[in-house]
């Protein structure tokens, strides 16, 4: 059987360096597979005899997809709002099937202290140390720490034995903490080889520990940059080769193959505007849209309109999701997720939104976004108004209103913004709102004047350079179809929503009689 080490990556590319450099330092010089689940900080250090298995973008392992598989999960785990065991344990399942020979398994937060070839022993179904006394463990389940685990996974496959059980996995089941909501990762692993004894036997070592020194929640303490580089350079003893040798801050970026700008946007009944947006866009550089169709049943689709733009559109089916809250949070997540690697930049606008630049020119937009150094370029609403008029006319918006909002709508100063976000960045997330990413404090986000921005979905507006118009309600008709049309969780029907729409189209426009007349079928 080949022997190889597998490692599981979250996010700490110097830890899990370290941790190879110290195999080899300590005469283990077997292949090692690197699983990497990183969504801000990938391994991508090139190391002789190191294979990646890029899971960065889900593309072997969907976690969102497998976790809603699970309605029933206990939502008030916090080890589970991150996925915690439940990602660690479906990873050392998965890599049964990717490693069929058997691996030993070996966290990325794990320093060798000497040689460790005994532990690969085939007369076991496998070899490691054993734990009960880990915080939050009311049932002493004993587990088969992954620390250093070695799995003979032909002999644990044929006797029906598993690393991941749905029955067995922390907070998959509804309720307290219970013994069946708490099997923490290799505690199912080691049931099952308890049980099917004596076909299977573990190998267990009480003084493993002398073997490895443990960061402790490396992969939870994802943020501490500089205190994982202390504790690495604290012990250079266990990993460098030389004096010389010396393990940098990885960047939290991967190139992409294009300086392109590409938008997404999801849409439905919105037909009669889509090719202003789309030919607006283009003169100003954008090359590819990526269209997402949360159409209804009897709705008009946007393939009825985009047919003459070629590749230039593409149209992804995103029907059926009308239920989802979070619906559009989930298409600009599943665009980034993938096309993050085919464009320098993607920007996530509605329909009724426009970017503006004062200067001029077919590529004016590629131009100001690629000479910032920043991974998120948020632009300030320029909110549009009415313009005094009230019925629908099939002529441009942005000829139909040029007037913009006099002042800022709240009184801290701020305006919300949209998000063009650079390609090939990792922790790109839209979670809360769908204004920028939900975690910019790992990332740099500035304005369109450069300046950097904090976290939120608002800013202090800057109209120099470049901002979006945005056209909220357009006329009292269109606001009626806009408001009627409303959003997945049905509240438009509701009496309170309807005034509220009144009142927030009134904060914008001048009221006037003719629109009062209009805006009343809102009520009916």
């Amino acid at each position: 059987m080949k022997k190889q080490v597998a490692i599981i990556h979250f996010n700490t590319p110097e830890l899990t360096e370290a941790a190879i450099c110290s195999l080899r330092k300590h005469g283990c010089d077997w292949p090692v597979t690197v699983f990497d689940n990183s969504d801000r900080r990938p391994f991508t250090k090139q190391m002789e005899g190191v294979t990646i298995i890029d899971n960065t973008r889900g593309q072997v392992i969907d976690f969102a997809a497998e976790l809603e598989k699970y309605p029933d999960r206990e939502p008030r785990f916090a080890m589970l709002s991150n996925f915690g065991s439940f990602k660690h344990i479906i990873t050392v399942q998965k890599l049964w099937e990717l490693l069929p020979e058997g691996f030993l398994l070996m966290e990325s937060d794990v320093l060798i202290r000497k040689p460790i070839d005994f532990l690969w022993n085939e007369q076991f179904a496998a070899c490691g140390k054993v734990q009960r006394d880990q915080p939050g463990n009311h049932y002493k389940i004993h587990r088969l720490l992954p620390f250093l685990c070695y799995m003979n996974v032909p002999l644990l496959v044929k006797h029906g034995a598993r690393y991941f059980d749905q029955k067995r996995c922390w907070a998959l089941q509804k309720g307290e903490f219970t013994r069946g909501n708490w099997y923490d990762t290799g505690a199912a692993l080691l049931e099952d080889i308890r049980r099917i004894k004596p076909w299977l036997v573990a190998r267990v070592y009480a003084d493993l520990g002398d073997c490895y020194l443990h960061y402790h929640g490396g992969s939870w303490k994802q943020n501490d940059i500089e205190r994982q580089m202390a504790w690495i350079n604290d012990h250079r003893d266990l990993w460098a080769a030389s004096d010389t040798d010396k393990i940098d801050v990885s960047e939290n970026r991967r190139d992409v193959k294009s300086k392109d700008v590409a938008l997404c946007a999801i849409v439905r009944c919105e037909n009669k505007y889509l090719p202003e947006w789309i030919e607006h866009h283009q003169k100003l550089g954008v090359k590819k849209f990526f269209i997402y169709d949360n159409s209804r049943d009897g709705d008009e689709l946007p393939a009825d309109v985009l047919g003459d733009y070629g590749d230039a559109v593409d149209i992804i089916d995103f029907r059926n999701q009308g239920g989802d809250l979070n619906v559009q949070d989930k298409a600009y997540n599943d665009c980034y997720t993938r096309h993050g690697l085919d464009y320098a930049w993607i920007g996530f606008l509605d329909i009724d939104e426009f970017v503006v630049t004062k200067r001029k020119g077919r590529n004016v937009l590629p131009t100001l976004l690629n000479k910032m150094n920043a991974d998120v370029v948020v632009l300030s609403w320029r909110v549009m108004t009415d313009n005094g008029l009230v019925n629908y006319e099939p002529n441009p918006v942005r000829e139909r209103f040029t007037k913009p909002l006099n002042g800022i709508r709240y009184p801290d100063g701020k305006e919300f913004v949209k998000s063009f976000v650079r390609g090939g960045v990792f922790g790109v997330l839209f979670a809360n709102h769908p204004h920028c990413p939900a975690y910019p404090d790992t990332l740099k986000v500035v304005n369109a004047n450069g300046d950097p921005v904090q976290k939120h979905p608002t800013a202090k507006p800057v109209y120099e350079v470049a901002w979006v118009d945005h056209f909220m309600t357009k006329t009292a008709e269109e606001f009626v179809e806009k408001t009627r049309r409303g959003f997945p969780n049905g509240q438009q029907y509701t009496d309170d929503y309807r005034q509220k729409a009144v009142d927030y189209f009134f904060a914008i426009n001048k009221r006037t009689p003719e629109k009062e007349a209009v805006l009343a079928e809102l009520s009916r």
